[in-house]
């Protein structure tokens, strides 16, 4: 179903953004490839190290970081992506987006692709 497609993921701080390593795993284990952008404070909630071994790829956080690797190919997450998954997505993140706020990485990529997108929105009551 997801062979040879790139679905990339954002995820947000969010209490249940452990969860989005299942997320990862499933989507892997059914062919796709997925690049995973973090929100900057959601490192807080689920460390970047466990992201990127579960998605087999270095994990997106800051937009002005230096590449981990320089590959003369490389397009952009919000130009390669076949799918956007936001998961968990908080409102805060919503809201940016909606309101043209691109403060982040994954603000920007959300406002700049042209792929579908998914979004888990988690709240408190």
């Amino acid at each position: 179903m997801f062979k040879d497609k790139n679905i990339v993921v954002g995820i947000c701080a969010c209490s249940p953004a452990i969860k989005t390593l299942d997320l990862i795993g499933q989507l892997r284990e059914r062919g796709a490839e997925v690049d995973v952008i973090m929100t900057p404070n959601s490192v807080n909630f689920v460390s970047p190290l466990m992201v990127q071994r579960e998605a087999k790829r270095p994990v997106q956080i800051e937009a002005f970081e230096l590449p981990k690797m320089y590959d003369p190919n490389h397009k952009s997450l919000s130009q390669k992506a076949d799918l956007l998954i936001l998961a968990p997505v908080s409102a805060n993140t919503l809201g940016k987006a909606a309101n043209g706020i691109a403060d982040n990485l994954l603000a920007t990529t959300i406002m700049s692709t042209k792929a579908p997108i998914i979004a888990a929105m988690h709240i408190n009551p």
